[in-house]
């Protein structure tokens, strides 16, 4: 049967695969596709109905929230949430929104301010908790509405002692965070197996010791030990983080927990993160942890505070291994670094990976851009304090 007049054919399909304004496009999806909606711009005549947590989350009766649509989600799956143009929410607690559920998408439509946008307010202690693995985040906007906002995403890794008996997980013991299901755990216990899933909860306080059902061969066998609920590999890209005013401001772009290696593979690319707070310790992310395969790419980052800190500060005897920061522009005008660096401090001298292609912006007091001895990898980069001046190719690290 021939095209319809006006329809676009593509008969040989796509060997590759196809992306629509980063939408992707799959006939062998193994998972399922939702769609988010807050707005009043329906089309009525094709039966589109208004958001409602409790719709069947299709393109004409969407989910009214991000939580309601996670909340449906399968983790391990590969499930896609597509958020229509238009669509607001506003986040004002540390619970209100918890991103749990492991290998999701969430994938935001538009262009401009019309993309999907999700103002934090209310309280400084409004974040997205961030415990699942594999969670991805595109073109969606995400705004700072209250006073020192401490961050705008709160991963939450858990550490806990547990044994595993067929699709039945016992823990007796938690050392860090919190169980949610729709985590993925990790653990070098001998007859664990990879990728398995915490599905529910059956007894005990939420999160916390007691029973839970997990996914994976009903014959596996794990005798009790210690078994990591990591939230390795988000992804951010191509989003906006602002702040609303100077005084209506985030902190940080993201925060962590402390046990190693339980954040690895945290991933900035092609965002514009505008903050707007004038003074005050202002962060790009926040390492308390040794992370591996961080990769900082083709971001836009601004910050006019005058504090003295660097804008990636790893605590003491904290690590970045295999870490990419390349292509990005760093634009601190009022940064008054000290000796230890404005871009990250460390003292440690075995991080690794690449400091690559960026430029930086900042005052002539600057010593350096990362601290000195930091074991990290340099390639071309510009800098400049002075307004109106071309950057200048920076042989070393100095500033």
């Amino acid at each position: 049967m021939p095209a319809m007049p006006g329809l676009t054919n593509f008969p040989g399909g796509f060997a590759a695969g196809l992306t629509v304004r980063g939408v992707p496009i799959l006939q062998t999806n193994p998972g399922n596709f939702f769609w988010v909606y807050s707005g009043t711009i329906l089309e009525r005549a094709t039966g589109e109905v208004a958001g409602s947590d409790s719709n069947r989350g299709t393109f004409q009766r969407p989910f009214a929230t991000l939580a309601g649509a996670l909340a449906q989600c399968t983790p391990g799956k590969g499930d896609v949430i597509i958020i229509k143009p238009g669509h607001q929410e506003t986040i004002t607690s540390a619970t209100q929104l918890l991103i749990s559920c492991s290998d999701v998408a969430i994938v935001g439509l538009g262009a401009g301010l019309d993309r999907p946008q999700f103002t934090l307010s209310t309280a400084a202690t409004a974040t997205i908790g961030i415990t699942g693995s594999n969670i991805s985040i595109q073109n969606c906007q995400f705004v700072a509405n209250f006073l020192n906002i401490t961050s705008l995403f709160t991963f939450q890794a858990a550490v806990f002692t547990a044994s595993i008996s067929g699709n039945t997980m016992t823990v007796t013991a938690v050392s860090s965070g919190t169980i949610y299901p729709g985590d993925l755990l990790t653990s070098s216990l001998t007859g664990f197996t990879p990728n398995t899933a915490v599905i529910a909860q059956i007894s005990g306080p939420t999160g916390g010791v007691g029973v839970y059902i997990v996914s994976g061969p009903n014959t596996q066998s794990v005798a009790s030990g210690t078994i990591n609920d990591p939230a390795n590999f988000f992804a951010m890209d191509n989003c906006e983080v602002r702040d609303t005013s100077s005084v209506l401001n985030f902190l940080s772009i993201a925060t962590f927990g402390t046990t190693n290696n339980l954040a690895d593979g945290f991933t900035l690319t092609n965002n514009r993160i505008l903050l707007a707070a004038t003074s005050g310790a202002i962060n790009l992310f926040t390492p308390t942890l040794t992370m591996d395969r961080v990769r900082i790419e083709g971001n836009y980052y601004a910050s006019p505070t005058t504090n003295a800190g660097a804008m990636i500060p790893l605590s003491s005897g904290k690590v970045l291994t295999n870490v990419s920061i390349q292509n990005n522009q760093f634009n601190l005008a009022n940064a008054a670094g000290t000796a230890t660096g404005i871009i990250i401090t460390t003292n440690s001298s075995t991080n690794s990976g690449i400091y690559n292609l960026n430029t930086s912006f900042a005052l002539p007091s600057t010593a350096l851009l990362i601290t000195a001895s930091s074991g990290f990898m340099y390639g071309q980069n510009w800098h400049t304090h002075t307004p109106d001046k071309t950057p200048q190719y920076l042989p070393t690290q100095a500033a």
